[in-house]
């Protein structure tokens, strides 16, 4: 059974200056907090923290060797007026970010000025509280010292999967994802040179092969995955079901772009029309490439042919592609991957723990266009969580799909 819940968050922060060894809290003086997941071209979430705060910790923050200790809570609104002088607390279901934030870019130069209050006493701290803005930008250290560590291996007779989940494991403590890998064959002698973990990864694929596409990696605060990204036949943990509620089968009491909830976490979201759906944008992959003049060997140096023909074309063309990797798996690689449309959609939702959303969510999209209707692939989950009075905060979460053909 699916029930409406709406669900908003609590924000803690701890400026560490390991210059001057020293640490403040910062939770009232963040504004935002916008969170990008791009599961195609990025391994970590990158974090933009802004803040409206006083010139002396802007200053501090500046010139200073900094991170921060982020936290941030969740708590079902039962009481969607509560506001700061609320005297109850609300109650904590569940704390969704944990971590410590290595700040890489900062901002360092700001038109905005500093506004005093001559009435105010010099003891009130409300006087240059929310006056200067000020952005950090940073990725989880956490995830920063696991993609550190340095895989150097030799496996012999020893399955593809195997393989994976020792490397992964051998960095990662809690939940692993990996999609099973299309290479069943066992491996005699695979060497892993001396790399950081996602360039170990991506070796592999490039050297011995995972899948017969495009790979995926991506540390996230709450799990690792290694994926196949766009796996038509993968075992999925939950769904986002997308259902086009045609104009005649409206209900009156229908809630729109509201999320419901089951038991297991499953969510459904009933549109009124069709999201915009976008087209002719190729998505390119560094996996084949493309040439008049056939250049490619199996491993017994015997010539290999892969020819894609358009058949639909008035004047039918005939393409050569040549494999880049010059392994067995790519050898094998779909044709139709290579030249892969980019037909997709984004979807927002409000007030709701962007951590539903992930690599293996079952997307699908229900309308009465045939063409739409199907599976999607998460390629993308920003988020964004901000606050008017610095207590309590809502999230606006974009989901960026892909159609899985």
């Amino acid at each position: 059974m699916y029930i409406n819940k709406i669900e908003k968050f609590l924000v803690e922060a701890t400026l560490l200056d390991h210059t001057n060894n020293d640490a403040i809290d910062i939770s009232k003086y963040i504004n935002s907090i916008a969170v990008k997941k791009n599961y195609i071209s990025e391994s970590f979430p990158l974090f933009v923290i802004n803040l409206m705060t006083t010139q002396i910790v802007r200053d501090k923050m500046r010139d200073n060797e900094i991170s921060i200790n982020l936290k941030v809570s969740k708590y079902t609104d039962s009481n969607a007026e509560t506001t700061e002088d609320s005297a109850e607390q609300p109650v904590i279901d569940e704390v969704i970010i944990d971590t410590t934030i290595r700040i890489y870019e900062k901002e360092y130069n700001t038109s905005s000025q500093k506004i005093e209050d001559d009435n105010e006493n010099e003891d009130n701290e409300t006087t240059s509280l929310q006056i200067i803005p000020y952005v950090l930008v940073g990725i989880p250290d956490e995830l920063v010292l696991k993609n550190a560590q340095v895989i150097n291996e030799v496996y012999e007779n020893a399955k593809m999967n195997d393989i994976m989940v020792n490397v992964l494991s051998s960095v990662e403590k809690t939940e692993i994802f990996i999609d099973s890998s299309d290479n069943n064959d066992r491996e005699k002698s695979l060497v892993i040179p001396s790399l950081n973990v996602i360039p170990a990864i991506r070796y592999m694929q490039d050297t011995y092969g995972i899948y017969n596409s495009s790979l995926g990696i991506f540390f996230d605060l709450n799990k690792t995955y290694l994926y196949k990204i766009f796996n038509k036949n993968r075992e999925y943990r939950n769904t986002f079901e997308t259902i086009v509620v045609p104009a005649n089968d409206i209900a009156e009491d229908q809630k729109f772009m509201t999320p419901l909830f089951d038991e297991e976490n499953n969510v459904r979201l009933y549109l009124k029309i069709v999201p915009d759906f976008i087209t002719n944008a190729t998505v390119n992959y560094d996996t084949l490439g493309e040439t008049t003049v056939f250049n490619s060997y199996d491993f017994d140096f015997d010539p290999i042919k892969r020819v894609y023909t358009n058949e639909e074309a008035l004047n039918k063309k005939v393409r050569y592609y040549w494999n880049k990797n010059q392994n067995k798996l790519f050898e094998e690689t779909f044709i139709d991957e290579s030249i892969q449309i980019a037909e997709g959609t984004g979807i927002s939702l409000s007030n709701v723990d962007p951590n539903y959303f992930s690599v293996d969510t079952l997307y699908t999209i229900s309308t009465q266009n045939e063409y739409i209707n199907g599976k999607y692939a998460l390629i993308e989950n920003s988020f964004m969580i901000f606050t008017s009075d610095y207590i309590h905060y809502n999230s606006l979460v974009h989901l960026k799909l892909t159609k899985i053909k």
